[in-house]
């Protein structure tokens, strides 16, 4: 008898089986599901960010990135440099 079917003889209802059973678990997968993108984004941007100095050989990430911070801008709609 597996999980499932040992919670339903026990009176489990369908959100008992999913709180108690199911989620806890898959609490590791959904963690490192939730890590990955977030490592994946940060190194995509930080490291040629700090790796390239000069401006002819930097990518567009790291390259808008630097003409935010010398514009001071703060979000996506301010475009032009004052």
């Amino acid at each position: 008898m597996g999980y499932r079917e040992a919670a339903v003889v026990d009176g489990a209802g369908h959100f008992q089986l999913l709180f108690r059973i199911f989620l806890p678990v898959t609490t590791g997968v959904t963690a490192a599901l939730a890590i990955t993108p977030f490592v994946s984004a940060s190194t995509t941007l930080l490291w040629p960010f700090l790796a390239q100095t000069s401006q002819e050989v930097m990518n567009v990430t790291a390259g808008l990135t630097r003409l935010r911070e010398a514009c001071g801008t703060r979000s996506a709609g301010e475009t032009a440099c004052r």
